[in-house]
């Protein structure tokens, strides 16, 4: 049909090879077209399948120099047209209207061309040229394709850079990560950063890259997992998802699940700092769910008396809510984030909240991450749920190379560990990921006599990072437990002690809790055990008393479920790094299976 001499392709686009079974997510046939005969000609930006606001959505987000512009592309044919031209084209200027009005309310006060291209339908032969001010039919399509200059007629004025980042920030938000303004992590993609205040503050929104924008619009109804290793982008790309439906269908709910309360604060603050309000979706804690729906039937948790009470009081709740809600769903669809510390009875019950037919169950996890539930299933969750759709992410965005390498290089020793001692595979278990980020890094394991000498030690490494133009809410100091019994039945407070070494140094520090997010204002070095990091990321961490986890772990007894609850709590410290990692240990004790692993894989890299 349409027939163009092929040339070199300079267009970026973000991303056209999506798959969806969404209608609005669809790529159609004429936008394939477009794509191939214009992809040759065009030099900007084109990013695809944006919803800025609910129930409104382009395919085609294009900007070039300070120009952009918004495109809908329509596969209608001309006997669909001769029958309902006139229906379709009043609907697609009430669709127009009301993207220029939510435009405005948005502050942004220039004018954004939005067009329909429908290359299959001659407007002239319906009597109906006056709808060109808005619609692309066959001839003017013809036409693009054979000019070069032709598209800049369907752009707008150009725009300054502020303009410019303003309207990126509204009609593509759900594709830019926000980070603190002191993050030095370039731009996923190829498009620049934003600066933008917000409550005082600086922060900055760092633009995804083609492969997470594909994965984000490739939603297909049914049971989807998205598993790899940390710093793969899971959550953004489940969240993103979330958000998107939820713009696409207003009349019906959804609700995103975590485990921890850390993350709901995290996704929540993420949302405000957006300006996204969803009526229809809930980002909730999966105990506090559970406790809601069995609230009006007067079913309460008594969590007062420890956390041993609080799982057994909570496990009789959840069993009572789900005979209660048992076969009643009540969602379009249900995101599940870090399902790996949900058991299977769990997530029988939320699979089967969600509506039979065309609605969405997506799961995120990441098996090592489990610091909470191991002791009670270690192969769980969605080993025994059918997906119909499996997505395995490899790219690492956090971690600079060194610390990339050392975890990857951990991850190995692991496995040959286990399947030599333990006679366990983990390849599915413990997964590597692989960094795309320039920085290289620093990852250091310093040793030390005893424990006066390790705190010491750390004190000077906080301030060799000062030096090197870190601040004190860069820094984390992370260890596993906040105490461990000693041989003499006694027993070490972590948290206590490093608490008065940095008074003495006077080093100032905050506690980490379950409110606190990457976004917080820290005004102190964090301290944290391994329960209170498990979301959140900092650009050096110091990890010190891997010798807690010695009493967990006998050589002798070679327990499988100890021996994975420790590949979890280390793995997820060395997760929470970004740039630089510093391991202090102990001579004077017996070195033990964790940090034997750790020394060879460390000095693994220095071969």
């Amino acid at each position: 049909m349409f027939h163009r001499k092929e040339k070199v392709k300079v267009m970026k686009l973000f991303a056209a090879n999506s798959t969806s079974n969404v209608d609005a997510l669809k790529v159609r046939n004429s936008e394939k077209y477009f794509y191939r005969y214009m992809a040759d000609t065009l030099k900007g930006y084109g990013i695809t399948k944006v919803v800025p606001f609910t129930s409104v959505y382009a395919d085609l987000f294009y900007l070039e120099k300070g120009k952009i512009g918004l495109f809908k592309f329509m596969d209608t044919n001309e006997e669909a047209f001769s029958i309902l031209g006139e229906e379709i084209a009043e609907i697609m200027e009430e669709e127009r209207d009301k993207l220029f009005e939510m435009i405005k309310e948005q502050g942004i006060l220039c004018e954004i061309p939005c067009f329909y291209i429908m290359p299959y339908v001659d407007l002239e032969a319906f009597g109906m040229e006056d709808k060109r001010s808005y619609i692309i039919d066959r001839e003017p399509f013809e036409r693009l394709i054979n000019q070069e200059d032709a598209f800049s007629n369907y752009l707008s004025d150009t725009l300054d850079t502020e303009t410019m980042e303003h309207i990126r920030l509204t009609l593509a938000k759900d594709y830019h990560i926000f980070k603190k303004s002191t993050d030095n992590r370039n731009a996923r993609g190829t498009m620049k950063k934003i600066f933008f205040p917000y409550k005082e503050l600086s922060y900055q929104a760092l633009f995804m890259d083609a492969n997470e924008i594909r994965y984000i619009n490739s939603i297909k109804y049914g049971k989807t997992l998205l598993e790899g290793s940390s710093g793969t982008g899971k959550t953004t790309i489940l969240f993103s998802r979330a958000i998107k439906l939820a713009k696409l269908f207003p009349n019906d709910h959804f609700l995103y699940l975590t485990f921890d309360k850390q993350l709901v604060y995290e996704l929540n603050n993420m949302m405000e700092m957006k300006k996204i309000r969803l009526d229809n979706l809930k980002v909730i804690n999966f105990h506090q769910y559970i406790a809601q729906l069995g609230k009006p039937y007067g079913l309460r948790i008594d969590g007062g008396k420890g956390y041993r009470s609080f799982a057994a009081e909570f496990h009789k709740i959840f069993r009572k809510v789900t005979q209660i809600y048992k076969e009643k769903p009540m969602f379009r669809g249900i995101f599940l984030d870090e399902s790996e510390n949900f058991s299977d009875e769990e997530i029988d019950f939320l699979s089967e909240c969600v509506y039979p037919k065309k609605s969405f169950f997506v799961v995120s996890q990441d098996k090592a991450k489990d610091i909470k539930n191991t002791e009670q299933s270690i192969w769980k969750g969605t080993d025994r749920v059918y997906f119909d759709e499996v997505i395995s992410l490899k790219v690492n965005y956090r971690s600079s190379v060194q610390i990339n390498t050392f975890v990857n290089d951990f991850t190995e020793k692991v496995r040959s560990y286990a399947e030599e001692q333990l006679d366990t595979d983990l390849y599915d278990y413990i997964r590597k990921g692989y960094t795309r980020r320039k920085t290289l890094g620093e990852i250091h394991l310093i040793e030390s006599l005893n424990t006066a000498e390790m705190l010491k030690k750390m004190g000077e490494k906080i301030r060799e990072l000062e030096k090197k133009g870190y601040i004190y809410s860069d820094i984390c100091i992370v260890y596993p437990y906040n105490s461990r019994k000693t041989k003499n039945k006694g027993q070490i407070f972590y948290q206590y002690m490093i608490k008065n070494a940095l008074e003495e140094m006077e080093i100032p520090f905050l506690i980490a809790n379950d409110e606190m997010i990457n976004m917080t204002h820290k005004i102190g070095v964090t301290l944290s055990n391994v329960y209170n990091i498990g979301n959140l990321e900092f650009k050096a961490v110091l990890f010190c008393e891997t010798e807690s986890l010695s009493s967990d772990f006998a050589e002798e007894s070679m327990d499988k479920s100890i021996f994975l609850r420790g590949i979890n709590v280390l793995y997820t410290i060395f997760n929470r790094s970004v740039d630089e990692m510093y391991i202090f240990t102990r001579e004077e004790e017996t070195d033990n299976c964790w940090k034997s692993l750790m020394k060879e894989a460390f000095y693994m890299r220095r071969q």
